[in-house]
Parts: C-alpha cells; structure tokens; sequence
C-alpha cells in the first residue's frame, strides 16, 4: 500500500502541470486523484496526535477532536454514534445528518460518497440491502 502514495503524487502532479497549461474536464479527476491520496497519506498533525496519545503526552483522543480527526474518522466516529443510538438507521437519513454536522457537502454527489464509504467499511456497518444500516456486532470505532 505505501507504492499508491508516491504513484498517486505523481499522477497529480501531471495533471495539475496540464491543467495549468490546457484547462480542460481533468479537473475533476484531479480533485478525486486528491482526496484518495489523502485517504493512504496520513496527515502530520494527525500522525504526531497519535503518538502523543498513545504515549501519554496528550489531553485525549484525537478522535476526539474535530481539528486532528480526518474526514473519515469524522464520518466514522458520527455514523457510529448515530447508529448506537437509533440502532437501524437509513442512508438518507445518515446522509442529512453527515450534511448537518458539517461533516459532508463539498462532494459532487455526497450520496455516491456516502454509499462508496459505507460499502468500504462493512467491518464496522452492515445493510439490510434496503438502505438501511446498522452497527454490525463487535465493530470498533476508534482503530487500534
């Protein structure tokens, strides 16, 4: 997995040389090439949380704090709890509270994206295979 980084960066530094030179639709691939590289690359600030975390050294978690959290942990950290609560909840329905909460919305279809992360986590949320979703038994939301 740590080949994708250094490919992905490369791949997004042609596109942007291009674009700038030729604007053309590529944009929006170059904006999806972005937001992959960010799901494999962690970010520093993130990385140095966790260490000082795991060491001891900070005042929480830092799925705790919304300014260290990715979008993902965001995402997961809030689905997680709103699927404790209700139990089953609609995907619909989690999406206007992902909106909401600020968390999603800058996507070009935050559905899609919502459907993409779901059906990328089925560790953590199951379907009922009618848009319904559940916390699947022993799931952990904060990664270990």
């Amino acid at each position: 997995m740590t080949d994708i980084v250094p490919a992905l960066k490369s791949e997004i530094a042609e596109l942007a040389a291009d674009i700038q030179a030729n604007p053309d639709p590529r944009v929006r691939k170059l904006q999806r090439l972005r937001e992959a590289l960010s799901e494999y690359e962690p970010k520093r600030n993130v990385a140095q949380a966790l260490t000082n975390v795991s060491q001891g050294n900070g005042n929480g978690s830092i799925f705790e704090s919304p300014t260290l959290a990715t979008k993902s942990v965001k995402m997961r950290m809030h689905i997680g709890k709103l699927l404790k609560e209700k139990g089953t909840v609609h995907r619909k329905d989690l999406l206007e509270s992902l909106l909401a909460a600020g968390i999603m919305g800058k996507e070009t279809d935050p559905m899609q994206a919502l459907a993409i992360y779901l059906s990328s986590h089925k560790n953590m949320f199951e379907s009922d295979g009618s848009g319904n979703f559940s916390l699947r038994e022993g799931a952990e939301l904060i990664p270990r």
